[in-house]
């Protein structure tokens, strides 16, 4: 049995259903892996009783309430029982996790996933000497590395030198699994709504200008909604009232849902609307594209995380960030489409054959195999 481990300390509970949780969890449920994840106590952890069962958590004591100081003591007790360590990020404490790790386990597998975007490519080349020294020596450390985005995979091969032959494209997916169980309790007629699921009022989202834009458009489309899910920040709250005090037409068409943590509360709503938008400056991969293509929504959206790659090979309009005439020109072009209920369709195949957890796993235990393999040789 294969003991693996995921270090990260800030693991929430939204986590768990992500990479950072399917990821061992379906090492453990599909490979018979004995598979945990090692952070701080600091949410409900609800999933792990029905998404990810069999999953188990060990908490981080907060000795030192650092991410350096309290993983390394971890590692220096448990190193010795931990076959594969995965870690996230070229950050300090990742650096330092291999260095520890390694130290009292030489002959343990370090699984590095970068879960990146193009800013990493941005600060490997302004990095200076040092710097970059810094970052061989944590390569060196480590014995797979993995990208999320396929467009990242030569320009970051390139950069990393000698050490670019450990890294493979990795994608995030969904457990089609699960969904499928759900999928049968209940069906939803598709309606006239765009869908934004967002940390609504944060920056780099720029919630305010998709609201912005649905006023534009809802001058001559005025059977179709827009529909908010997400936790709202101060800031946006008093542009959100003041905006629909000023819009009172629009009052009864934008329709804000909340922060939704039950998930099948929150596929429900997936599965009702016919098109998404996101309107991000950055992402390092964009799990909710993912979601919405699962449920046969067409998206709309910035040029950001696995986008691209739905465009290439799904229904996806890309668009500026920034820009609200931009949004409202996607807007209308999605509501005229004639076949847009048949690209939700291809949406939805595309994620079952390319996004699925299962082959994603399968790649990936693939690789854990050869490495292990190539030092018992």
């Amino acid at each position: 049995m294969v003991n693996y481990c995921v270090l990260y300390p800030n693991t929430s509970n939204v986590n768990l259903v992500k990479d950072m949780g399917m990821i061992p969890y379906k090492l453990y449920k599909s490979y018979g892996y004995n598979s945990w994840i090692t952070c701080y106590n600091q949410d409900e952890y609800s999933y792990l009783e029905d998404e990810v069962k069999g999953l188990k958590i060990e908490f981080l004591k907060k000795i030192f309430n650092n991410y350096i100081l309290d993983g390394c003591l971890y590692l220096l007790k448990n190193s010795k029982k931990i076959d594969i360590l995965q870690i996230f990020h070229m950050t300090s404490y990742s650096v330092v996790y291999s260095m520890v790790y390694k130290f009292f386990n030489r002959k343990g597998k370090i699984y590095l996933k970068l879960d990146c975007s193009e800013k990493l490519i941005e600060r490997l080349d302004s990095m200076n000497t040092i710097e970059r020294k810094f970052i061989e020596a944590y390569l060196k450390r480590v014995d797979i590395i993995s990208a999320e985005q396929e467009r990242l995979i030569e320009p970051l091969k390139e950069r990393f030198g000698e050490f670019g032959s450990k890294l493979i494209h990795i994608t995030n997916g969904v457990d089609l699994d699960w969904v499928n169980e759900i999928n049968n309790e209940e069906k939803f007629e598709k309606e006239n709504s765009f869908l934004h699921v967002a940390r609504l009022g944060s920056e780099e989202k720029k919630t305010e200008n998709i609201l912005k834009a649905f006023k534009e458009f809802s001058k001559t489309n005025t059977n179709w909604k827009l529909v908010l899910v997400g936790p709202m920040e101060e800031r946006f709250k008093k542009f959100y009232k003041i905006f629909l005090e000023e819009n009172k037409d629009l009052n009864d068409r934008i329709i804000y849902k909340g922060e939704i943590r039950e998930r099948k509360a929150l596929y429900n709503i997936y599965k009702k609307t016919k098109a998404f938008i996101l309107n991000s400056e950055f992402e390092s991969f964009g799990f909710v594209l993912i979601e919405a293509a699962l449920f046969k929504n067409m998206i709309i959206s910035t040029d950001v995380g696995v986008a691209e790659e739905l465009k290439i090979h799904g229904n996806v309009e890309i668009i500026k960030y920034d820009d609200i005439k931009v949004i409202k020109d996607a807007m209308v072009k999605v509501v005229n489409d004639k076949d847009i209920e048949e690209k939700g369709i291809e949406n939805r195949e595309l994620i079952e054959k390319k996004y699925n957890y299962d082959v994603i796993i399968k790649k990936l235990k693939s690789s854990f195999d050869k490495s292990i393999n190539s030092c018992k040789q």
